[in-house]
């Protein structure tokens, strides 16, 4: 119907038009809501084809898939931004690599529509630095020892949105 839709607006409209299946409906494991049997219940053809034609379609996620460092998309500049989708239950976290050069000060800002958490690694390894607490505003600082490639993580907690990645680096 559509052949400009990406990946991951295909699989938004399939999730979001499904009718509940849960034990009134015949599955006695199931619950209410989004459950690990029915995942988000029983597609509606009718619903998606109508999402589809009248719209809004759900914001395309160009970086996708970049759920791992293994995945992350390289950033290039030094004050890249990038605007992007996390979903708990699908996409709960995106990675960035960006490199940077010993003595390099790296801050990270973000804005997002669900509660998320902030993450700087060096390769696949420990968390070098870390937001204490999640939220919709955070900053993260951090003055890098070593040159090489760093990884920024984004990491979702409950619910989808969009969110909003800038990074600055300076010397």
């Amino acid at each position: 119907m559509n052949p400009e839709l990406t990946p991951s607006q295909v699989t938004t409209i399939l999730e979001r038009n499904t009718d509940d299946v849960d034990p009134a409906t015949g599955c006695a494991s199931c619950r209410l809501g989004r459950d690990m049997f029915s995942g988000w219940g029983s597609l509606d053809v009718q619903k998606a084809v109508a999402a589809v034609n009248q719209g809004p379609l759900p914001p395309s996620d160009r970086f996708e898939p970049n759920d791992s460092v293994f995945q992350a998309h390289r950033l290039r500049g030094s004050r890249p931004v990038v605007g992007a989708t996390l979903d708990y239950w699908d996409d709960s976290k995106d990675f960035y690599r960006v490199k940077l050069a010993r003595g390099q000060r790296l801050l990270a800002r973000v804005r997002a529509r669900p509660t998320v958490s902030l993450i700087l690694r060096r390769g696949s390894g420990a968390q070098l630095a870390h937001t204490t607490r999640g939220g919709q505003a955070l900053h993260l600082a951090y003055r890098v020892r070593q040159t090489g490639w760093y990884y920024v993580e984004l990491r979702v907690a409950a619910g989808a949105g969009r969110y909003t990645l800038r990074l600055n680096e300076s010397s």
